[in-house]
């Protein structure tokens, strides 16, 4: 049945126009959330219960969800969050290798201006998730949104690595409604302490976390004493030689 609300057009005649739809319709919205760790499948659950005619998408800058939950002891965590995804259906919503590099409010349309940094996938011993960029109107203008950025890693020295060059292009897309799910501990960084940067040893960060790293029988210090410091000490205590925080 037609809403019968009418709308009253600026001319002498003062015509009415029935507009074609059902009574209570809900309007159309375009949802981006940055961010496919806890905060962003909590999002995705969220908008899925809730909101009708919605466009909603996640966009992740790594290759897989989770966050950085990824230090020692993390990967029954790690498939927590991936069980829970499966379990709502939530997979279908993020693209992985989307980094944002710039978010832009337009007034006058009411909406985002975003535009993303996509990484293809890079040719290692592993398998990764190669996700095709989804192509969206471009934005007339831009501007840097430092706070909304996903950090980069910021190692004291240069890795060597078997990966090929990575291919990176420019994603641009608008949304009505922008949520920063990055979390407080998406952009890490090495503690300044002198002398790290020429470290010979195994150097690890809690938040970028060397699975094959092997600890048995090793000299281990650990920088900080909060809750990471917390969950890696009982893990890294066995086959120990000495251990320092």
């Amino acid at each position: 049945m037609g809403d019968y609300g009418s709308q009253c057009q600026d001319s002498d005649d003062r015509q009415y126009i029935i507009r074609e739809e059902p009574l209570n319709s809900a309007s159309p919205v375009s949802v981006v959330c940055i961010g496919a760790g806890v905060s962003g499948l909590a999002t995705a659950i969220r908008v899925q219960e809730t909101l009708q005619n919605c466009d909603f998408a996640i966009y992740e800058k790594n290759d897989d969800l989770g966050g950085t939950w990824y230090y020692v002891g993390s990967v029954e965590i790690h498939g927590y969050l991936k069980a829970v995804a499966e379990k709502h259906n939530l997979f279908k919503y993020v693209r992985y290798q989307h980094k944002l590099i710039s978010a832009e409010w337009d007034e006058e349309k009411g909406v985002w201006h975003l535009v993303f940094e996509v990484t293809s996938a890079a040719r290692t011993g592993r398998k990764r998730r190669a996700n095709a960029a989804q192509t969206a109107p471009a934005p007339k203008k831009a501007k840097l949104a430092p706070e909304l950025q996903n950090g980069n890693s910021n190692t004291p020295a240069e890795r060597e690595s078997d990966e090929e060059p990575e291919q990176k292009t420019i994603l641009k897309r608008d949304c009505n409604v922008l949520i920063n799910a990055c979390g407080l501990l998406n952009k890490w960084k090495w503690p300044a302490v002198p002398g790290l940067a020429s470290f010979k040893g195994n150097l690890c960060h809690s938040a970028q976390w060397d699975k094959s790293a092997n600890f048995k029988g090793k000299n281990i210090a650990i920088i900080g004493s909060g809750s990471s410091a917390i969950q890696l000490v009982p893990e890294l205590q066995p086959g120990k030689k000495y251990q320092d925080t």
